[in-house]
């Protein structure tokens, strides 16, 4: 009886567990450029939640994100030239994470918790450790578009383990580890400024298109254009958990979300709260994208394989 007992109470505590990991709550975190803070939103709802982090010398954040181990929040500051971490349950401020840079935009982190940093002015991606040590200049973007204006801004890893980063007009590919190029993953001569880029689980790339009001579907393999959506002043992008879209617009001071239907953004959460000029976001299940596929048994089976058990703890007790 007390292994019958036993069984009950594991299936019951795994049961729960799962449900609760269900149920946690997901969020999209959105820089509020002209108000230098991070503001949280109910990722399925829009709803604004709180202004998360702000002061301890953010001005001008240029994009924050989750590290791996999903403890911290990292905020490259263009104001002050650094980097602060803050703590990504409460939005306390941790520490200066970096300085030294000089204007800092986008930044992701590889696998094994190093961030990668988009340093625009050198034109340059630099690299440091989970502590924050410097590890070298990891790409060279000036050398590979020269001459043209390189403008490093934004960047993220693909799920081939490769650095992408946004020039100007154009995507550059570099091996993620070793830095060397790869070549142009898409370009284009006519368009004036890329913004925010994201990958999607459905082989797509996006591109945010800042003053050509639009954005680019790319296939993600290829870098072939798909089609083109328009958006005013898009910045930034984000997949959300439900797999779709989602955008910054600074020309409606608002979040968007792409219809898959009628190919047009719809208003996810409306202006106001004291968005003002929002930039880059991500959701809190961000590193999902990266992780392999896994199949999680429903609470409900556990229970019923549970009961198939006990009769057969029964029948040996006799």
């Amino acid at each position: 009886m007390k292994r019958l007992l036993l069984c009950i109470l594991i299936v019951a505590i795994a049961s729960f567990s799962l449900m609760n990991r269900a149920e946690s709550a997901e969020y999209l975190y959105v820089s509020n450029v002209s108000g230098a803070s991070i503001y949280r939103y109910d990722a399925e709802t829009g709803a604004f939640i709180d202004n998360f982090l702000s002061g301890n010398g953010l001005n001008m954040p240029g994009e924050a994100m989750l590290d791996p181990a999903e403890e911290y929040v990292y905020v490259t500051n263009r104001g002050a030239n650094n980097i602060l971490r803050f703590d990504a349950v409460t939005g306390a401020f941790d520490k200066v994470f970096a300085t030294g840079l000089n204007n800092p935009v986008g930044l992701r982190f590889n696998k094994a918790g190093d961030l990668y940093v988009a340093n625009r002015n050198t034109d340059e991606i630099l690299k440091y450790d989970s502590n924050g040590n410097f590890m070298g200049v990891f790409a060279d973007i000036a050398s590979v578009v020269a001459p043209n204006p390189a403008d490093p801004a934004t960047l993220t890893f693909g799920q081939n383990n490769h650095l992408y980063v946004k020039s100007i007009n154009s995507i550059l590919e570099f091996d993620g580890a070793t830095g060397d190029f790869i070549g142009t993953f898409y370009h284009d001569p006519d368009m004036n400024s890329f913004a925010g880029f994201v990958f999607a689980p459905d082989e797509k790339m996006y591109i945010a298109t800042y003053y050509d009001n639009s954005v680019l579907c790319l296939n993600s393999t290829t870098g072939e254009l798909i089609e083109e959506y328009s958006l005013a002043i898009a910045t930034g992008l984000a997949i959300g958990p439900d797999g779709a879209l989602y955008a910054s617009s600074q020309g409606e001071d608002n979040i968007q979300r792409l219809n898959p239907q009628t190919k047009e953004f719809e208003v996810f959460s409306p202006a106001g709260n004291g968005l003002n000029n929002p930039g880059t976001m991500f959701f809190s299940d961000f590193y999902s994208f990266y992780d392999e596929p896994q199949t999680i048994p429903e609470p409900m089976t556990l229970i019923l394989s549970a009961i198939g058990v006990v009769p057969l703890i029964i029948r040996k007790r006799k």
